[in-house]
């Protein structure tokens, strides 16, 4: 007896695997259910938006000039 066991690529197409969640999304998603409040989500969608974090000028961070101190 031959079992029937489909081969990929073969009569077959292939999906493209499904596109990752924006971070907007998984926050969105986790807003609507209920696993954070509104306040908690603003904060979040603003941090989001803000863009990445940078260190903060210290005394030992050459890069920060004195008008950024």
């Amino acid at each position: 007896m031959v079992e029937d066991h489909p081969v990929p690529g073969i009569g077959q197409s292939e999906r493209p695997p499904a596109p990752r969640p924006t971070p907007e999304q998984i926050l969105g998603d986790r807003f609507a259910r209920g696993e954070i409040d509104e306040d908690e989500y603003g904060r979040r969608l603003k941090a989001l938006h803000a863009g990445p974090l940078t260190k903060p000028c210290t005394a030992t961070a050459p890069a920060c000039g004195p008008s950024l101190r």
